[in-house]
């Protein structure tokens, strides 16, 4: 219907998202890890981040509508039965529906806890997975690169300061901090090494949550907040991520170390181990350039573990700044794409319940009537549904 195009793929991933939502939302709602309630009814003060229960199911349901909705559409936009990226995109979400749908066969109350921990590794498998669908699509759509546009954009924004508007030509070119110098190797090989460990600070925290859950299930403890939390996280991490992929799909480009290569005179090679992870993590038919999901991911990971863990969120946000260095003075990324980052990672907090927002409270008391209807039908609880809780409280 829409020809192929690149909007035509976007409208349909958000058309097949809508279409579906209503009846999975009503689904989840009987599902045990979108059952349960708080418990605690206390006032928190504006200090600390509060939310209204049924809005992080809502969100949880958009979420897992968009995971399950990526991975056909991506096959299909493919055009190619044979690739690997996006058939594993297919396989993912598959196994995302078929966890919920296996949900309704499960008799003993200790299998929803490896539910819940399948639906979870699911979601980690579903970055990868969309990640690497991204590329076929858009070789299989022969869609155009926005490098040019990329390119201009930083000399105008920095073009005063270096050539063509890169950080990264400037420090190539330098006497003192090439790369082909002492300091120049010891930056590139700092600088690489945390570039390459983006994802282990969101696959780190997921863990620990996902261990704190069952760790508190398996006791017989009170499992609300600890699975609120992990919820939370999944939410704005995976959200940052989806939008960052269907943006990627919408402006795809090959990043400067790619589209001004002839203009670089030296190396990244580093004192060795640098060179070896880039020739590592090098692919060129990516395409994931705008916006920077290095920059976008790092900082969505780096706020929750601040509120969650402290010393971990510290050095996850340590991590993250050297994150941010480093896709601009390695070449992955263009000024702009760390720009157009920081409205990604806004998006995803706020999907993430991580920024309260007063708009909730205004638009929870409209939808209370629309759930008290639901209540009978659904089985639903409207009173406990709209409990206020402390979501980083220990």
């Amino acid at each position: 219907e829409y020809g192929g195009s690149k909007i035509g793929i976007s409208v349909t991933v958000i058309h097949f998202s809508l279409d579906i939502f209503l009846f999975f939302f009503l689904f989840l709602s009987s599902s045990s890890m979108n059952q349960q309630s708080p418990k605690t009814n206390k006032y928190v003060d504006k200090k600390n981040c509060t939310f209204r229960w049924c809005w992080l199911n809502v969100h949880f349901a958009i979420l897992l509508t968009v995971a399950i909705c990526y991975g056909p559409v991506f096959f299909w936009a493919a055009n190619n039965f044979a690739d690997e990226g996006s058939l594993f995109a297919l396989v993912v979400s598959m196994l995302i529906l078929f966890t919920l749908i296996s949900r309704f066969f499960i008799v003993q109350q200790k299998y929803f806890l490896l539910n819940d921990l399948l639906l979870c590794t699911a979601f980690g498998l579903s970055i990868p997975a969309f990640f690497f669908a991204v590329g076929p699509v858009v070789l299989s759509q022969g869609f155009s690169m926005w490098d040019p546009y990329f390119l201009d954009l930083d000399r105008q924004l920095l073009g005063w300061l270096c050539e063509e508007g890169q950080i990264a030509l400037w420090l190539d070119k330098s006497a003192a901090l090439n790369p082909q110098t002492f300091v120049g190797k010891l930056i590139v090989e700092i600088l690489q090494i945390s570039y390459s460990s983006y994802y282990l600070w969101g696959y780190l925290t997921l863990l620990i949550l996902m261990y704190r859950y069952a760790r508190a299930y398996l006791r017989g403890d009170d499992t609300d907040l600890k699975m609120v939390q992990l919820k939370m996280f999944i939410c704005g991490w995976m959200f940052t991520y989806y939008i960052n992929f269907l943006i990627n799909l919408s402006f795809p480009a090959k990043s400067p170390r790619i589209f001004i290569k002839e203009k670089y005179s030296h190396s990244l090679e580093g004192f060795g181990l640098a060179g070896h992870l880039r020739t590592a993590s090098s692919d060129d038919s990516t395409f994931g350039t705008f916006p920077s999901g290095h920059v976008g991911e790092s900082f969505v990971v780096a706020f929750y573990g601040l509120r969650l863990f402290g010393g971990l969120g510290k050095l996850s946000t340590f991590f993250a700044v050297l994150i941010t260095f480093a896709t601009i003075f390695l070449r992955y990324h263009y000024f702009v794409d760390v720009l157009g980052a920081i409205p990604v990672i806004l998006l995803g907090l706020l999907f993430g319940l991580f920024i309260p927002s007063e708009r909730y409270n205004k638009y929870i008391e409209k939808a209370k009537t629309g759930y008290e209807n639901l209540n009978g039908f659904l089985g639903l609880d409207v009173e406990k549904g709209l409990t206020d809780i402390d979501i980083f409280g220990k």
